[in-house]
């Protein structure tokens, strides 16, 4: 059955299409319009006619068939790797700053309380300089420290009250401490110091002094190194057993 070439409706035989008007060269249909044609057939410029509209599709006026997305790509390899590598290097560097940190913290108060002792020192032959200056005598060797009952059991060669009232006067530490001192010949040689007589993990600074440890006192000058957790009242006896091994003459 034959078709006319540019609208596509179907003729009879002999039968000629009025799909063009005289005039204007457009497609017209029954009711005076213009109207395309069909899919597949020229416009009167020679340009192929657009496919018919589709409105029930989601995507447009064209049917959308769609194209898979590509599987995105996992990482989750990466990460098993670096995951295990950041740890292991967490770790490495804890082992080593930990220790450090804490060695640091404890030099920190080691030089600080022996700082404190050695305060302690300078107020004591401050005050024995001015009592000297004053006539009294401070010759000889003896031990003096905070606690008046430790004091009472020893003799000195001066009024001992007057000699602990010039120390307050001098030594002023920010903290209540705990002290003895060891006089020899008008110079205090020796200072222990700390916040608690018998507390075994209570800082003891001493004078002289180490940065990591506290030292015991040494009748002739050799100070080492005391033991860890040594509180002040085993430094107060060793101290005095120093003394009495010690050539008094």
């Amino acid at each position: 059955m034959p078709f006319c070439t540019q609208c596509g409706k179907w003729l009879n035989d002999g039968e000629t299409c009025t799909c063009r008007t005289a005039t204007g060269g457009s497609f017209s249909n029954q009711n005076g319009g213009s109207n395309p044609p069909p899919y597949g057939q020229p416009y009167n410029n020679g340009q192929p006619v657009p496919p018919p509209p589709y409105p029930n599709q989601p995507y447009g006026q064209y049917p959308y068939y769609g194209q898979q997305q590509p599987p995105k790509k996992s990482y989750a390899w990466i990460l098993a790797i670096i995951i295990p590598i950041v740890c292991f290097v967490l770790l490495v560097l804890a082992a080593i700053l930990v220790p450090s940190y804490i060695g640091y913290t404890k030099k920190s108060k080691q030089i600080k309380i022996n700082t404190d002792a050695h305060s302690l020192v300078k107020a004591a032959n401050t005050a024995l300089t001015e009592m000297d200056e004053e006539g009294e005598d401070i010759g000889g060797i003896y031990v003096i420290t905070s606690d008046p009952e430790k004091n009472s059991e020893m003799s000195y060669p001066f009024d001992l009250g007057d000699f602990t009232e010039r120390l307050d006067r001098y030594f002023t530490p920010d903290k209540n401490y705990s002290y003895f001192i060891i006089v020899k010949n008008g110079y205090t040689e020796y200072a222990a110091v700390s916040e608690s007589w018998y507390g075994k993990k209570v800082p003891v600074g001493t004078f002289p002094g180490s940065s990591l440890h506290p030292r015991k006192y040494s009748f002739n000058g050799n100070y080492a190194d005391a033991p860890d957790n040594c509180d002040l009242y085993t430094l107060y006896i060793e101290a005095f057993h120093e003394l009495n091994n010690g050539d008094l003459s």
